[in-house]
């Protein structure tokens, strides 16, 4: 990204905040180390996302959505335990493993499944 890419990323960036003024703020700023908007429940997300407009999105124990508009300097970062229902669908038995200085006995645990909200990327669901 030049200089004027980045420039022109946070004018849209500071668009978006004057068009929404009720969308929360990144939690901490740091210019140029890609700020970060922490979403705790589903009706702030679906307002970012509006906002923001078209995201990329991936899943892990979260969703992290980079807005198209401010890629490399934008991420929003929902935790999906806010958003969705986490239901056991059944158990397995973990074996036993061996971590240098440590054992991990076999145990059983949970399998879950997230049950969220349908269309969660879509911000007009």
């Amino acid at each position: 990204m030049t200089n004027a890419e980045y420039a022109a990323t946070l004018r849209k960036i500071a668009e978006i905040y004057e068009q929404n003024p009720d969308i929360p703020l990144p939690y901490l700023v740091r210019v140029g180390s890609g700020d970060t908007i922490y979403v705790h429940d589903t009706e702030t997300l679906r307002a970012v996302l509006r906002a923001f407009g078209p995201c990329s999105r991936k899943e892990h124990e979260h969703f992290t959505f980079t807005p198209i508009v401010a890629k490399d300097v934008l991420a929003i970062y929902a935790y999906r335990q806010a958003l969705c229902e986490r239901k056991v669908v059944g158990r397995r038995i973990v074996p036993e493993r061996i971590i240098p200085a440590k054992v991990v006995p076999e145990h059983e645990e949970d399998v879950v499944e997230w049950s969220c909200p349908q269309r969660l990327d879509d911000p007009m669901a």
